[in-house]
């Protein structure tokens, strides 16, 4: 999770909004799963 956090930071430096809310999703989609395994 955090090589997707280290990726969506350098998207947003970049300008690319199209990739940066398509890595939100993805990151949003693991920390769902993520709180799924825990409870």
């Amino acid at each position: 999770m955090q090589y997707l956090t280290w990726a969506l930071e350098k998207i947003e430096t970049v300008g690319n909004q199209k990739a940066a809310h398509h890595a939100r999703i993805a990151l949003e989609a693991l920390r769902k799963g993520s709180a799924d395994k825990t409870e």
